[in-house]
């Protein structure tokens, strides 16, 4: 937030997900304060994601929140038009609008249509810098351990995103840092949240040079900005013969501020062979 300021930004993007689960009073004060930070410098859109209760309410307080400029939550697909933006948001789909389709051909034909919507609001918008913002999973996007996301969570397609006429495609809800497509980004989270997250974290600094698509993409500048997170360490033990065996790679200057997690093997003959936190 502050480096943002910092940088005079003309628009703030909170693409959901504010904590990993339903927000204490303290961190709603936090968010607030923020918040009210952020709009004084630049209008402010808020995603709702699938943390928490995001999207049944537990945002609402944030849009009560007063700055110089508007605090806009989204918690349904839509087009936001705030100074020269035309912000399309689609925040992460609730539990009813996927059974609203039948099966799975269903629901990403909804997503279709919804993008080639937005696509279209754009195409009257000549004048206005265009964004899409979107908390959901793409089929083929990586999450930290490498592996991809099938399996996680449901779906959308990559092509329609591919065919946007949106200068910047931000995406979350995944946690890893990757480019899908020239104009479509996961730009990962602000902090670890598992211990598979080993890889640096921060967000985009979006620049925007006039308000046309340019086929080599010279309208778009995307620059990672690194965020301050605690590292979150795996520690692998074994206890054989009464002594505990840390690997030879550990060191203390390593663990400094790191969450660690010490998962403990125990030898054959000294008990039943098991693991444990």
């Amino acid at each position: 937030m502050c480096d943002g300021i910092r940088a005079d930004v003309d628009l703030f993007v909170i693409n959901g997900d504010l904590t990993t689960y339903k927000a204490t009073i303290k961190e709603r004060n936090l968010w607030i304060d923020m918040l009210i930070r952020m709009a004084d410098q630049a209008p402010v859109i808020v995603t709702a994601g699938n943390h928490g209760r995001e999207l049944t309410g537990d945002l609402y307080v944030y849009s009560r929140a007063k700055g110089k400029h508007a605090i806009r939550l989204c918690t349904e697909p839509e087009l936001v038009e705030v100074g020269e933006f035309a912000v399309a948001v689609f925040p992460y789909p609730r539990k009813a609008e996927m059974m609203g389709t039948p099966g799975e051909a269903g629901f990403q034909e909804a997503f279709a249509e919804q993008i080639a919507e937005f696509g279209q609001q754009f195409a009257r918008r000549p004048d206005r810098y265009k964004l899409f913002f979107g908390h959901f999973g793409v089929a083929g996007a990586r999450v930290s351990s490498g592996q991809p996301l099938a399996g996680r969570c449901a779906e959308y397609p990559l092509e329609p995103l591919k065919e946007l006429a949106a200068q910047y495609i931000g995406l979350s809800h995944v946690h890893l840092r990757q480019q899908l497509a020239p104009r479509v980004w996961y730009c990962g989270s602000l902090s670890r949240c598992d211990y598979s997250e080993t890889e640096e974290k921060g967000y985009h600094l979006v620049r925007l040079s006039g308000t046309e698509l340019q086929p080599d993409g010279s309208d778009l500048n995307v620059e990672f900005r690194p965020s301050p997170t605690r590292p979150m360490i795996e520690i692998h033990v074994r206890y054989e013969n009464g002594e505990f065996r840390l690997p030879k790679t550990v060191s203390s200057d390593g663990l400094k501020d790191s969450r660690v997690k010490v998962v403990v093997t125990v030898a054959k003959g000294a008990h039943q062979k098991q693991t444990g936190t």
